[in-house]
This record gives structure tokens, sequence and C-alpha cells, in this order.
């Protein structure tokens, strides 16, 4: 009798996949929220996805000067990788503010469609 060629998965393997998924779901909302926040603000939002989630330059009113924050978003119980604390000595070393923001799923479930931020 021929086997299969896929392969079965366990209880435990898909519960292991749609936790990852639902962790996925949870740091993108959560990087969301806080982007939206520094839009508000009027920084400019620039992608990085190493090291950090992203810049946020910041600029100053009345002249052309601007000032950059790297910006690294946590949900959950997640920590820093070893690369995130790398770019966080780094950009503190060049005179750089590194924000970490650790959101809980609290705080989450409490945005939903942004609460008061997407308004």
């Amino acid at each position: 009798m021929k086997q299969s060629l896929t392969k079965c998965l366990t209880c435990k393997e898909m519960f292991a996949k749609e936790r990852i998924i639902l962790n996925k779901m949870k740091g993108h909302k959560a990087n969301q929220i806080i982007q939206q926040f520094y839009k508000k603000l009027g920084c400019e939002i620039i992608p990085t996805h190493y090291g950090s989630d992203f810049i946020a330059l910041h600029k100053i009113p009345g002249t052309t000067h601007q000032f950059k924050e790297y910006v690294e978003v946590k949900t959950g119980q997640s920590r820093q990788t070893k690369k995130q604390k790398q770019t966080m000595r780094k950009a503190i070393k060049n005179g750089h503010n590194y924000t970490v923001y650790h959101l809980s799923d609290i705080f989450l479930n409490g945005h939903q469609n942004f609460g008061g931020l997407h308004k």
C-alpha cells in the first residue's frame, strides 16, 4: 500500500501554527497603532524591519532640522532580539532616540479598529 506524500499535522503542530499566525497579526496591529500615533504628531514614518520596526522623523517647526527616533513595537511577552539590541546601542551612541513600546493584549483588545487613535 502506498503512503501519502502529504504529512498529517498533529493537533499540537496545528495549534503552534495558529499561534504563530495570531502573534503576527497582533504584532502588525500594534505596529499600526503606534505608527498612527506618530503620524498624528506630524512625524514621517520610514519602515526599517531590521533592528527596529520603523524610524520616526520629527521635523522641528520653523527650521529645516529634524531628528530621528528608532521605534520598536513589542506585544505580549516578546523580547528584543540580539540585532534589535545592537541597533539600540548604535542609535543611542550616535545620539538618536530608540524607543521600545510594549503593548499588552488587554491594550490591543481595547483598541479594536485603533480605538481613539484613528479618529
